[in-house]
């Protein structure tokens, strides 16, 4: 496992821009893909070539309200693009913690080779051919409702 402490990244909204149609990397976001570049070469870590687990801590600059998910992906890019590994598509586990504040921010980013064993074992998938594997939310409500139903008619059972 390696671990690297960045400064804190510009929001989404800054790190991309939108022109002529097409998304480019704005300057704050060039600036930021940099120094990240840096801190990755002066720590002298090879790209990892196969998947891998990334662990997080965000300590914001200030207080203000933030979207964990805006930050991820300025990080997912720029350690991406600094070499770190090859595609986000690597990235297969995330564990991601929004902490307290901390003087200009900064954020740790530990990454480590995937272990798909060590991980929370994905969710049993329906078989193809259940009703309900075409929409889970509607089958998760049409069982609410049986369940709902079933308890008003026990209850009009004992009375």
């Amino acid at each position: 496992m390696i671990e690297l402490i960045l400064p804190w990244p510009p929001t989404v909204n800054h790190y991309w821009k939108l022109g002529r149609g097409h998304l480019y990397l704005g300057e704050e976001g060039k600036r930021y893909k940099a120094i990240v570049t840096g801190v990755v070469h002066c720590a002298g870590v090879r790209p990892f070539t196969g998947d891998v687990s990334l662990e997080i801590e965000a300590y914001p600059p200030d207080r203000r309200v933030r979207d964990i998910d805006n930050v991820l992906k300025a990080i997912f890019d720029s350690c991406g693009k600094a070499g770190l590994y090859a595609d986000d598509s690597q990235v297969k586990h995330v564990e991601a913690w929004m902490r307290e504040p901390f003087p200009r921010g900064r954020v740790i980013v530990r990454v480590a080779d995937h272990d798909p064993d060590s991980c929370i074992p994905p969710s049993p998938v329906p078989a193809p051919d259940d009703p309900d594997c075409r929409n889970p939310p509607l089958a998760a409500c049409r069982r609410m409702k049986l369940k709902k139903e079933l308890a008003a008619k026990t209850a009009t059972e004992r009375n």
